[in-house]
Parts: C-alpha cells; sequence; structure tokens
C-alpha cells in the first residue's frame, strides 16, 4: 500500500504543480514509449518465429491436444483463418454486423 500512496502523492504533485499540460506531456511521452515498444516487441517476435509466412504456415497446427470435453473440432481455425475479410456463408457474418450495428447504433446514439 505504501507504493500505491506514494504513486497518488506524486502524481498529485506532478499535477498541482504543472498543471494540465504536464499532465498532458506526460501521456503523450508514455503513448509513444508504449508504441515504440510495441513495435520493439513485434519485430523481436516475428524475428524468433521466422517471419510472417512462417506464422502464416504453422498457425493452423498451433493447438493443444487435448481440448476441454475431448471435442476434436475446439480451437482449430477454418480455411479463413488469415483472411481479414470473411465470406458471406461463414460463422460470423461480417457483412450481416456491419449493417446491422450501423442501425443498432443510430437506435442507441
Amino acid at each position: 500500500y505504501a507504493s500505491v500512496i506514494a504513486l497518488i502523492l506524486l502524481a498529485a504533485f506532478f499535477t498541482v504543480g504543472g498543471g494540465l499540460t504536464a499532465v498532458i506531456w506526460t501521456d503523450f511521452i508514455q503513448t509513444v514509449i508504449m508504441i515504440i515498444s510495441a513495435v520493439i516487441l513485434m519485430i523481436i517476435s516475428f524475428a524468433r518465429v521466422g517471419g510472417i509466412e512462417q506464422i502464416r504456415s504453422l498457425f493452423p497446427y498451433a493447438v493443444a491436444n487435448t481440448t476441454l470435453r475431448s471435442t476434436t473440432e475446439c480451437g482449430i481455425p477454418n480455411e479463413n483463418y488469415f483472411s481479414l475479410i470473411r465470406p458471406f456463408d461463414a460463422d460470423l457474418p461480417w457483412f450481416g454486423i456491419i449493417l446491422g450495428g450501423a442501425i443498432v447504433s443510430v437506435w442507441y446514439w
């Protein structure tokens, strides 16, 4: 609890001393650090795996040997596993979700 209280006091001192400008700059710097770290992590991960083609070729085989209740179809990706836009006959009808989502969002707004 001491570290939480120390962080709260530090944040309060920083905010009162520097105002909203200090908070905005702190958020900006933290965002830049997180984005750079995510890009570095992505590059290291791709290098260790062997590249995007290696991921694409080995992903269908990266399933657990035993699944819940011995279901053999659980966890096995379908043939469209690497496609962002699914066909109309897929389990998840993306066109209906987009169109229906637009209608529902108008209703709620």
